[in-house]
């Protein structure tokens, strides 16, 4: 059977590219094409040329955003059209997160009218929390409930066949005749050692993408933790699973053999949220001299100095945490479970190993009020983190702080997430905010983030992470996206 598996575009229709194959996709791919199965792999959030906007221009451009999705004459939508007619597949998987919603049901809309015999199954975050909403209101064939590999290799085999007994595969649900059948959860895979490596050479527009885009890696599934605006838990049930170390150093051997990678990106939830297991990592590391620089993202409160100096000697360059808010009362009402003394230890312990981190903060939480925002702003500017991401609270269904919205007012059951893209200042208030004076603080705190990695020494401490002697095009690439970012103009009232 011929399968394509699309990451509908999103972030496209803002002029901004995802610059990455997508791996969960990738690893449904290699599972599929193990089997006999003809896989490509699409992200349709990848543009062939580069993107360089700032999160000024990013907030900015999401007034267009919707005409963009809406309007089939789109070139992005242009473009899924062709990919579709060239490949002619036999089966569409569809990848939704709930931000992508809206361009999900535009693309099942499409795919429709390039050829209704085609097999629609969507998959992902959203359809795993809501099946019903992609088989009434969309008429995909089929959902997937939390992973994919299995269930649709199951699907797409019963498929050949020609044979109903769609029942039987766990994980699955379907309209049959005017009643939506949901069969049984799958439990989630304890031995990730049964999957192969991912699949990246099945990707569509390949040439287009570079050496950094392929280095993404995953040594584990899941997070144990229970932030209040994350939505991973109704995937991954609060758990975390393993893949074998020597997995994960097999994959890492063919990346820098095939995609000549040098810069590996470990995009685990919580990296170190098992230090045994990260200390096992980073000695296999230097036991095998892969002479690779990393990166990763964990938890203040899973760093140490015994740990971050050995991750220092096995390559780590850069590290990405969470941090949210500087404001004590918001961490607590978003269940971070971490405290503004921990972020100061953890960060100090960082800079002591001369390691590149960049943080991320959020604000607009229900209850959170103007001058708590200007903490965050604060404690930002204190901490000196050597990249600052900023992003506007969205609720997601399936999470605390969704609930909390609900309960105050804030959003009502006609909320559509795919509407708010973490920018979006022309957005829902907190009910400690009005909406007026949100718009303000929102233009604020874009154009002070912005500016703070616009400045010299932020510039230069990133500089330094990057590799540069290892890969020069990243440099030619980070000299365009600086000079696009000065072109944008401040946009602060």
């Amino acid at each position: 059977m011929k399968i394509l598996l699309i990451d509908p575009p999103c972030d496209r229709f803002l002029d901004y590219t995802s610059e990455c194959i997508p791996l969960g996709l990738s690893s449904i791919a290699a599972y599929l094409k193990e089997k006999g199965h003809e896989v490509f792999v699409y992200n349709a959030d990848h543009s062939q040329k580069a993107s360089h906007i700032n999160i000024v221009e990013y907030a900015e451009n999401q007034r267009k955003y919707l005409d963009a999705v809406n309007n089939e004459d789109h070139p992005i939508w242009q473009e899924v059209r062709g990919v579709i007619g060239d490949l002619k597949p036999d089966l569409i998987g569809i990848s939704v997160m709930s931000v992508k919603i809206l361009p999900a049901r535009k693309l099942i809309s499409l795919i429709r009218k390039v050829n209704r015999g085609i097999v629609i199954v969507c998959g992902g975050h959203h359809p795993t929390i809501d099946p019903e909403l992609f088989l009434r209101n969309d008429r995909a064939d089929f959902v997937v409930r939390g992973e994919g590999e299995l269930p649709l290799a199951e699907l797409a085999e019963k498929l050949i066949s020609k044979g109903n007994g769609y029942e039987s595969i766990k994980g699955l649900s379907f309209l049959r005749g005017e009643k939506i059948f949901h069969s049984p959860d799958r439990p989630l895979i304890t031995d990730l050692s049964i999957l192969p490596l991912p699949e990246k050479d099945s990707v569509v527009f390949k040439e287009t993408y570079s050496m950094e885009d392929f280095s993404i890696v995953m040594t584990s599934r899941g997070c144990s933790y229970s932030c209040g605006f994350c939505g991973s838990g109704n995937m991954w049930k609060r758990t975390v699973r393993y893949r074998p170390v020597e997995k994960v150093i097999e994959e890492i051997g063919v990346l820098k053999k095939k995609y000549r990678v040098t810069n590996i990106k470990f995009m685990d939830d919580s990296f170190s949220i098992n230090k045994k297991r990260v200390e096992n990592l980073c000695l296999e590391i230097l036991r095998a001299k892969l002479n690779i620089t990393w990166s990763c993202l964990t938890r203040v409160n899973l760093i140490d100095d015994g740990l971050i100096c050995l991750m220092k000697r096995a390559g780590c360059k850069k590290i990405d945490i969470g941090i949210e808010s500087g404001n004590p009362r918001v961490l607590e009402i978003i269940d971070k479970e971490i405290a503004v003394e921990q972020i100061e230890k953890a960060v100090k312990i960082i800079d002591k190993y001369r390691i590149f981190w960049a943080a991320f903060f959020m604000f607009g939480f229900p209850t959170e009020t103007e001058e708590e925002v200007m903490d965050t702003l604060r404690f930002m500017k204190k901490i000196k983190p050597g990249w600052a991401n900023i992003s506007i609270f969205t609720p997601y269904p399936g999470t605390k702080l969704y609930d909390m919205c609900l309960k105050n007012g804030i959003i009502d059951e006609s909320y559509d997430p795919s509407l708010y893209m973490h920018q979006r200042i022309e957005s829902f208030a907190t009910d400690r905010i009005s909406k007026e004076r949100f718009y303000s603080v929102s233009r604020k705190m874009l154009n002070e983030f912005s500016n703070y990695n616009k400045s010299f020494s932020t510039l230069l401490s990133r500089a330094g992470s990057r590799s540069y002697q290892k890969n020069p095009k990243l440099l030619i690439d980070d000299f365009k996206k600086l000079f696009r970012w000065f072109k944008v103009k401040d946009h602060r009232k």
